[in-house]
């Protein structure tokens, strides 16, 4: 999926592809203190720890204009999932009664 296609599907999303400016702790950190959310203090700490360690291989995110949450697995969509682990929004981890496909 390319950025655009991934902005589409998942808002805000679209920089944080990997190879690009946004596909890093480091780069999520950059726009996190230039928005005034991150401090100098916990800057180097953010840096060196990446969410993705803390993700299960499933998250779920909400589709703009829907009223329900998508599967997106780090298997069956890796570069998507590792966008999501560096975007500045919030990555449900878990939801209740869900029929998923099997290969999500």
């Amino acid at each position: 999926m390319n950025a655009e296609g991934l902005r589409a599907t998942c808002p805000g999303a679209g920089t944080a592809l990997p190879g690009t400016s946004g596909g890093s702790p480091a780069a999520l950190a950059d726009r996190l203190a230039r928005a005034g959310h991150l401090t100098s203090a916990w800057r180097d700490t953010f840096t060196r720890v990446d969410r993705a360690w803390f993700l299960p291989d499933r998250v779920w995110i909400r589709i703009r204009g829907e009223d329900s949450y998508h599967p997106v697995g780090r298997t069956a969509e890796p570069t998507r999932w590792h966008a999501l682990s560096h975007d500045d929004q919030a990555i449900v981890t878990h939801v209740e009664d869900t029929q998923v496909k099997a290969n999500q």
